[in-house]
């Protein structure tokens, strides 16, 4: 082989090592080594039409203190029971929270050596009805 197909064939390897390596997950933030991802079930918010509904999500937190971490949004509150780098969510939600929004937006925000990291995560709103 010539140094120009070994310098090719490393490059290919290269690259695919590289896009087979990352993660791709539509709720993730990422700075340096730290990390949050955001898992809720099927990727959207589900909103009742007719009454107060109640979402459940997971924080799963890298090289993030939990207790540096600051949550808003609408009707969020974090469960008790977090513990080993995850956050479990608790989202209470009206359809008339989001007149005319297709997404809710859950922020996050921490500190690290000081300096302070902001991230909204935009998750889709789908109405469903109750069931008579």
């Amino acid at each position: 082989m010539s140094v120009a197909q070994n310098i090719r064939n490393v490059l290919i390897t290269v690259i695919l090592l590289t896009v087979m390596s990352c993660k791709s997950s539509r709720f993730s933030y990422k700075k340096g080594d730290q990390s949050i991802e955001l898992l809720i079930p099927n990727n959207e918010l589900l909103i009742n039409t007719d009454d107060i509904s109640t979402n459940y999500a997971t924080l799963k937190l890298t090289n993030i203190n939990p207790s540096k971490l600051a949550i808003t949004g609408v009707g969020v509150s974090i469960d008790k029971s977090s513990h080993n780098g995850n956050m479990y969510l608790k989202i209470l939600s009206r359809k008339d929270y989001y007149k005319g929004q297709n997404t809710y937006d859950l922020n996050v925000s921490y500190r690290t050596n000081g300096e302070l990291f902001q991230h909204k995560f935009q998750i889709p709103i789908r109405l469903i009805k109750n069931k008579s």
